[in-house]
């Protein structure tokens, strides 16, 4: 009887029954419901060096730290740290010895957790390919008597580039070694 009772109410009160119904199965929803997030990378310490400067920096495990140039004491020597392990995006930092001249004038200025000072201006759309759109940042990070030139591109195809995913990471750039 209690069934038929049921249908008969809800003859009576169609959208009472219908709110019921919705609540139930959203309550039955949350409690199956899964969280899904994503864990943080492991960082682990890396080290390079520029002209006769050795640093350190914490980066994802599965970084890459190449150079590209002979003699780390000639200015065009660059690092580049790729953190990605996907050969069809492009997320890239690029490190060298800045030249002297302050020419250039930048939009953003931030102080680092590690006492260096970055000047930057963010590039947005600055082409593309299957891997999606592509932005970038470039400056110049001052970190003790040193000043280095910075590029941090991003690529990304399902939302739009981040090239201020680099930040977090200068934020620990070390000096560890500087020869005279």
């Amino acid at each position: 009887m209690g069934i038929l009772s049921n249908v008969a109410f809800a003859r009576l009160c169609p959208k009472f029954f219908i709110v019921i119904l919705l609540l139930l199965g959203a309550s039955a929803c949350n409690e199956q419901a899964e969280v899904h997030v994503r864990p943080k990378p492991l960082l682990a310490r890396m080290t390079f060096t520029l002209g006769e400067t050795s640093f350190a920096i914490f980066l994802p495990e599965a970084s890459q730290i190449g150079s590209v140039g002979h003699d780390a004491t000639s200015p065009d020597y660059k690092i580049y740290i790729d953190p990605m392990t996907s050969t069809r995006l492009v997320r890239k930092l690029i490190l060298a010895i800045a030249r002297n001249e302050r020419s250039a004038s930048y939009d953003h200025k931030l102080v680092l957790e590690n006492g260096g000072r970055l000047e930057y201006s963010v590039l947005d759309n600055i082409g593309g390919g299957s891997g999606g759109p592509e932005a970038e940042i470039t400056g110049r990070m001052e970190i003790g008597l040193l000043a280095l030139s910075v590029t941090c591109h991003d690529q990304n195809e399902l939302t739009s580039p981040q090239p201020d995913w680099c930040l977090p990471y200068l934020n620990h750039l070390e000096i560890i070694e500087r020869s005279p």
